[in-house]
């Protein structure tokens, strides 16, 4: 089981990291038109594949996963783009991203040894509101991280080698 899951959570990684090279080419070398005709050519992929059930959304297929890279691709082709202004508080919640996922398992294990201490049943923790919860402490203390820590190392890491060599 755990080296399914490695080889899953591989795959998603490698799929990433392609989908990266395939958008940098994209914007390289192709027209805006081009890329319209593309992304519309795979969305109508994604609904023919779901119309003659190649891709089917129960809890054995990797339906989501087609469905989350096509969106991912998508989204990767808009950052740049001129209305991302419009967006750019909500920047911020790619900037927190590492942070949040560097302290969402501890937060986790934090809770659940609370949870079992305290001897509260499962079910509060199995509700929407608990979830919402957990997402609320842990981009509150990604916040706290990456302001405190991750932005100040940041600078410290730039002035100290990004700085432009003096020469003789």
């Amino acid at each position: 089981v755990t080296e399914l899951f490695f080889f899953e959570c591989l795959i998603y990684f490698v799929t990433g990291i392609l989908i990266f090279f395939v958008v940098e080419e994209l914007n390289r070398q192709t027209t805006k038109l081009l890329k319209s005709m593309i992304n519309l050519a795979a969305l109508l992929t994604l609904f023919v594949a779901r119309y003659f059930d190649i891709l089917m959304f129960d809890s054995g297929s990797n339906s989501w996963f087609w469905v989350l890279t096509y969106f991912v691709f998508l989204v990767s082709q808009i950052d740049g783009q001129i209305f991302t202004q419009k967006f750019k508080k909500l920047r911020i919640i790619g900037d927190l991203s590492y942070s949040v996922f560097l302290w969402h398992i501890p937060i986790q294990i934090f809770i659940k040894v609370v949870l079992h201490d305290s001897e509260i049943r499962d079910s509060y923790a199995n509700s929407n509101l608990f979830f919402c919860f957990y997402l609320l402490l842990t981009y509150t203390v990604g916040y706290i991280s990456h302001k405190f820590f991750e932005q100040p190392a940041q600078r410290f890491l730039r002035f100290k080698f990004m700085r432009p060599s003096r020469i003789g």
